[in-house]
């Protein structure tokens, strides 16, 4: 993860995760699994089998509007890593908890 990046782009989530770590050891990016569930935006990858070649997906549950939302507008190369999809669902996921946090 790009933490310069994300501080810049969403700082009242960047200093809310910075609240999780001094309560919790922070390890791995898998972590952010744990972290984003306690913030009420649980993110998903699964992997897909289709016809055409198998791939990652992902769902994030946005508690603001009450849907799921999935990623879809990434190049498919992207989506044969489950990595780099992890990589856009957190980024995704602090711009939800971004607009979720009040300050």
């Amino acid at each position: 993860m790009n933490w310069k990046e994300i501080k810049k782009k969403y700082p009242k989530a960047y200093k809310s995760f910075g609240n999780w770590i001094n309560r919790y050891a922070y390890n791995t990016d898998r972590d952010l699994y744990d972290f984003f569930d306690e913030q009420g935006i649980p993110v998903s990858v699964y992997h897909i089998v289709r016809r055409y070649g198998k791939f990652f997906s992902v769902k994030i549950f946005n508690p603001i509007s009450k849907k799921t939302v999935r990623i879809l507008s990434v190049p498919f190369e992207i989506r044969k890593s489950r990595f780099k999809m992890e990589k856009q669902a957190f980024l995704k996921a602090f711009e939800i908890l971004e607009k979720k946090v009040k300050s």
